[in-house]
């Protein structure tokens, strides 16, 4: 849902500007040291880039605060009524004002209300700034570099900062998982409009078909493989012979020109629901990047083996979908959804800090601090 951060009104401007900064800096101002500004201010919790250090000289006289602030060098006020550096830049200098009675030293705040803003003049690069505290708020004046009016704020109310109150709770950082659910989808053709072949039924494999097509034999609107089956019996070995097939399934498919108008289906039994193969899960990990370097040449189906290879075809055709789940006659795509706090913890099961973790993918971004969650969060040696 959508959060209403701010709220105003627009008043057509009657009356002209009330002052000028033409005598700059104004008679009897002291100079400001500036030095470690930035610094002290990122210490307190609040760090500007540095476009946003626009503070170049400050003054202050009799409670009142002189400014003199520009755009950083590559920065152009082109598209801006006021460009967003230098109004900030502004508003750390009014940071040089007490704040009221209320506000202690050293006190850092943020803009909170706004009263009785007027642009006067566009296109500044450079700004005076004058700003004073009132019994409802800070007040600026902002002039160009010869003390021509820019804009003017008649009052601004300031909060109090607290470092970290923008952090959420930790109870609520369950609030931004996700996890992968598997929803209905559905196909619009029947049961017999796809036309298919099994390699390894009608042709014994995708050299035998090509071979066919060859002679004259009709493109099929589906080819599919069937990566169930294998003879290896331990897991590693099952999952090397599942994924060497695969990739050299893939590589032949793309040498041939002739099948382009059809559809690759590689089917699978285990991969993601259910009691889940390692094995299957492994070809669905191969293919899955295969088709993001490959978009719509062909498509991830698991099935159980009571699915006839018809429906593989027509759901693979008709879906639409990359990657599909089909159970019981029940036509699935993976979608991600947004985990529950109470729901998302019992997912998880406990690591072995003195055991292997595997990270696949582990010297880009998102596995470097995949690993190092690991470490800090379960201990992970």
């Amino acid at each position: 849902p959508w959060t209403r951060h701010v709220s105003g009104f627009l008043t057509k401007q009657d009356h002209a500007a009330d002052f000028d900064l033409g005598t700059w800096p104004p008679a009897g101002a002291e100079p400001v040291d500036l030095d470690g500004y930035y610094a002290g201010r990122a210490d307190a919790g609040l760090e500007y880039g540095p476009a946003f250090q626009g503070l170049q000289t400050v003054w202050t006289r009799d409670g009142e605060v002189y400014a003199e602030i520009a755009l950083p060098e590559g920065i152009t006020a082109d598209g801006f009524g006021l460009h967003p550096v230098l109004l900030d830049a502004a508003l750390q200098a009014s940071s040089f004002v007490s704040a009221g009675p209320a506000a202690r030293e050293g006190e850092l705040r943020l803009p909170f209300a706004w009263n009785e803003v007027a642009l006067h003049a566009t296109g500044a690069t450079t700004l005076r700034v004058r700003a004073s505290a009132g019994a409802d708020g800070l007040t600026l004046r902002l002039a160009d570099h010869v003390g021509a009016p820019v804009a003017a704020i008649g009052t601004l109310a300031t909060r109090p900062f607290t470092p970290g109150a923008f952090a959420p709770a930790l109870p609520e950082l369950h609030d931004a998982l996700f996890r992968v659910d598997l929803v209905p989808v559905g196909t619009s053709v029947g049961p017999d409009e796809v036309d298919h072949v099994v390699l390894g039924a009608e042709h014994a494999d995708l050299a035998a078909l090509l071979a066919a097509v060859g002679e004259g034999a009709p493109v099929p609107g589906a080819v599919i493989a069937d990566l169930t089956r294998t003879d290896a019996t331990s897991a590693p070995e099952r999952a090397r012979e599942l994924t060497v097939r695969a990739l050299d399934l893939l590589q032949a498919w793309a040498a041939a020109a002739e099948l382009e108008a059809s559809t690759l289906v590689l089917r699978t039994d285990g991969a993601v629901s259910g009691t889940v193969d390692p094995a299957a899960a492994a070809v669905w990990g191969l293919l899955r990047s295969a088709q993001s370097e490959n978009p719509g040449q062909y498509v991830l189906v698991d099935a159980d083996e009571d699915t006839r290879a018809a429906e593989v075809a027509r759901a693979a055709v008709a879906s639409g979908e990359p990657q599909l789940v089909l159970r019981s006659g029940t036509v699935t795509a993976p979608r991600l959804a947004r985990a529950s706090a109470d729901v998302a913890p019992a997912r998880f099961r406990a690591l072995d800090g003195e055991g292997t973790a595997l990270v696949t993918g582990g010297t880009g971004t998102l596995g470097r601090l995949a690993a190092r969650h690991l470490v800090t969060e379960h201990g992970v040696r």
